[in-house]
Formats: C-alpha cells, sequence, structure tokens
C-alpha cells in the first residue's frame, strides 16, 4: 500500500487493494508498483490485477 500512496485507496481487505487513478494508469503498471517488495521479502509476492469502473470480486 506503500508504493500506491499517490493514489486514492478506497479499500483494502486482506490481498486486495481498491484504488481510483487516473485512466492513463494501466493494470500492468500499478501491478509493477505493487510488486516492488523490500529485500527481505525477496520472491514472496507478485501482483494481478484487473480493471473496472465499479467494485467487483474477481
Amino acid at each position: 500500500m506503500k508504493n500506491l500512496s499517490a493514489y486514492n485507496i478506497c479499500a483494502h481487505v486482506h490481498d486486495e487493494v481498491i484504488i481510483e487513478c487516473p485512466m492513463d494508469k494501466s493494470v500492468d503498471y500499478i501491478c509493477k508498483q505493487m510488486a516492488i517488495i523490500p529485500s527481505w521479502a525477496n520472491g514472496l509476492l507478485r501482483a494481478d490485477g484487473y480493471e473496472s469502473t465499479f467494485y467487483k470480486k474477481d
């Protein structure tokens, strides 16, 4: 979530973050931001995502 602090984080549940961001930011870009991890967590995390104009459970 620290890596997404430039965006409006509307909600988060467990490993899911719901954000509002400009339309020119792609899901791939946001996932890459989420995948930046501290060195001690190397290999532990990855990120997937999808775009929607409304909330839905993937």
